[in-house]
């Protein structure tokens, strides 16, 4: 649900006709235009109702989105040569970061 609401800039219900929607695997409330079709079909598998269905955290880690994140940070973190923090999630990003780990996905 973090993911979601992180790649839709929304706050994710927690009761009420669109939380059920939700939870029935209806995302037509929530305007993912924006984002890579690699993303929204992570977003969709993480997010199903059945948990069996959904998948496991080595899926997920090897996951395109989830991979080519991963190597965006790593990048930043080997050039980041002012110190610790500036590879840190606590760091700030550059502009754009987002912008392409959100929606600069193409094909999984």
């Amino acid at each position: 649900m973090v993911v979601l609401e992180t790649a839709s800039n929304i706050i994710v219900p927690d009761m009420g006709d669109p939380w059920r929607r939700l939870r029935e695997d209806d995302f037509s409330g929530v305007d993912l235009s924006t984002v890579s079709a690699a993303l929204v079909s992570l977003i969709r598998q993480m997010m199903r109702r059945a948990p069996g269905e959904r998948p496991d955290m080595d899926a997920v880690c090897a996951h395109y989105v989830v991979r080519r994140a991963r190597e965006a940070m790593d990048r930043r973190k080997g050039a980041a040569a002012a110190g610790i923090l500036d590879a840190s999630p606590l760091a700030s990003e550059p502009e754009g970061f987002l912008e392409e780990l959100l929606s600069g996905f193409t094909d999984c």
